[in-house]
């Protein structure tokens, strides 16, 4: 994707959660083109995931591509296109974390700084290299996953696997015994930062404590770059803990269908 990521980029366009290079990898996303060669869209199989560009960075609809968009971009509204809504978009402001100052800020600022005294032992926030403690993160999947339950539903559950056991941006949390507690994932685009994955254990506060780890990293401040946190997949309770974040910007994340035409799917 990484034509139509310089497309974005000249068109002066805000990405949004699916633009980094790592995931179109990672999810099997695809560049094809017009036969004129002129405009670029982004497929998963025969899906157009996002609105297609032309060489000057200019969104254009070709009819040779599918009527039915996957997602937009903070901007488009095609003339006459049917939207439908796809998800929350939530930014945040990383040094917003570092004082976590007034009310609004109460119930997250308590809540993080109460994980460290709990776990009653000495705690290591560190960058995973390639390969690292995959039986660890292995296992520490299974249990987040059973704590979740068996009708719970998993979104890409295979992409998540792959970012969590092989991504390319991804530190974790040891207890100095050696023992995992949690891992964050994330990669970038010329915009954003994007926050892809927080997988825990099920004690209370650390999903909260593992947040501020992320936000407040040397490794993720000196990129002077938003955060993309993503969505809430459909999930009242992770809304309610994206909004207690106190994000900069929450944007509806619209699929679309060209005009005149007729969703497929």
């Amino acid at each position: 994707m990484l034509e139509y990521l310089k497309r974005l980029e000249r068109g002066g366009w805000r990405p949004n959660f699916w633009c980094s290079e790592e995931y179109a990898r990672r999810a099997g996303f695809t560049e094809r083109y017009t036969q004129a060669g002129d405009i670029c869209g982004v497929f998963d199989g025969e899906q157009l995931v996002l609105p297609p560009l032309t060489g000057g960075g200019e969104f254009q609809w070709p009819e040779e591509f599918p009527a039915d968009l996957w997602s937009d971009v903070a901007g488009f509204a095609p003339t006459g296109g049917v939207a439908s809504f796809l998800d929350w978009e939530y930014i945040y402001e990383p040094r917003a974390f570092l004082k976590m100052e007034g009310g609004r800020w109460m119930t997250f600022r308590k809540n993080a700084r109460k994980f460290p005294a709990r776990a009653g032992r000495e705690l290591s926030y560190v960058e995973l290299a390639p390969e690292q403690a995959p039986e660890a993160l292995t296992a520490l999947l299974v249990e987040w996953l059973e704590a979740k339950g068996a009708d719970a539903e998993i979104h890409d559950g295979d992409l998540l696997l792959d970012y969590v056991l092989n991504g390319n941006h991804r530190k974790a949390l040891f207890d100095a015994a050696g023992g995992l507690w949690g891992v964050n994932v994330w990669d970038e685009n010329y915009c954003y930062v994007n926050f892809r994955f927080c997988v825990c254990r099920g004690e209370p506060f650390l999903s909260e404590y593992m947040r501020w780890l992320f936000y407040t990293d040397a490794a993720i401040l000196s990129k002077h770059k938003p955060v993309n946190d993503g969505g809430t997949l459909g999930s009242e309770r992770l809304k309610f803990f994206k909004d207690k974040l106190n994000p900069t910007r929450v944007r509806e994340v619209k699929g679309w269908v060209r005009s005149g035409a007729t969703k497929t799917s």
